[in-house]
């Protein structure tokens, strides 16, 4: 389907925005190809804040954001595309206060405004490797 890629998330390392009790920051960097057929990258950077790890089910669907999960995506300027139906299977979890890890099975729609039709590209992320920002 022209729509659909897989892509494998490459992990960076971010700061923490906000020192927060109880709240984690994640932080993944995606690379992802406009449309079929396009020989160009562009970054996606998604940011989670997950107020509380005991939120999210592992093993289920969850829709972000949430009442537990709040997220923001930011596109590279060359790729000025509109974020929208973010999805996500949680598949791992780990509560480890000093070094949490979160495994999403990562689904969103993208808005192409390089085309006329502004049609909608949905983007399949198996899995999106979410890692504490330091």
């Amino acid at each position: 389907m022209w729509a659909r890629h897989i892509a494998r998330a490459e992990v960076r390392e971010g700061r923490k925005i906000v020192p927060g009790a109880g709240h984690v920051f994640f932080y993944t960097r995606l690379k992802v190809k406009p449309y079929v057929g396009s020989h160009n990258r562009s970054y996606t950077q998604l940011y989670l804040h997950v107020r509380r790890l005991s939120d999210l089910p592992v093993g289920r669907s969850v829709k972000l954001p949430d009442s537990a999960v709040a997220v923001s995506g930011f596109m590279a300027v060359q790729w000025p595309n509109d974020f929208s139906d973010i999805s996500g299977t949680v598949t791992r979890l780990s509560a480890d206060t000093l070094s949490p890890k979160l495994d999403l099975r990562l689904q969103y729609t993208v808005r192409d405004s390089r085309r006329a039709l502004r049609r909608r590209l949905v983007f399949q992320h198996d899995t999106a490797y979410f890692r504490r920002k330091k």
